[in-house]
């Protein structure tokens, strides 16, 4: 995946003039993940132009605004948070997804801290991949592991 990343953040940045990083778990050197790809778009200014979302959809992209907020059932939406995927042509699988938030943003930063930290800390990535091997292992329910994760999360990031 690490080729194809590459490829597909310079791909992003050549096409939207837009800044991209590669998050997630396939962003940790030796981890095993998913086959999808988790970028961020940390943009500049109050919301994400309209013309990089413009951009991303005739790329082939599905743009669903505020996505997160719908899944993790907040009743606080973030209107600043945008959320695209790019599917198969049945959209029965994704393979990347793109996470849009101000660049300034706490959670926009601590994504880019979180793969700083595990590329970094041979120790807590020990304790990320064995919270995924376990919630693999266990079967969670999403709703259960999102928060199960969240809490690792935020030990990981002190």
């Amino acid at each position: 995946l690490d080729v194809l990343s590459k490829e597909v953040l310079e791909y992003l940045t050549k096409l939207t003039n837009e800044t991209f990083k590669h998050i997630g778990s396939s962003a940790v050197d030796g981890f095993l993940c998913k086959p999808i790809i988790d970028i961020l778009l940390p943009y500049k200014g109050k919301d994400l132009r309209v013309q990089t979302i413009e951009n991303l959809v005739n790329m082939g992209f599905t743009y669903k605004g505020d996505y997160l907020s719908k899944v993790n059932q907040d009743k606080k939406i973030k209107p600043c948070r945008h959320f695209f995927t790019f599917y198969n042509d049945t959209q029965t699988k994704d393979y990347i997804h793109i996470h849009a938030l101000p660049e300034m943003d706490p959670e926009c930063l601590n994504l880019i801290r979180l793969v700083d930290i595990l590329n970094k800390d041979i120790n807590k990535r020990q304790i990320y991949a064995s919270f995924k091997k376990m919630a693999l292992d266990q079967s969670l329910q999403r709703k259960e592991y999102r928060n199960m994760k969240s809490s690792i999360i935020k030990k990981l990031l002190l």
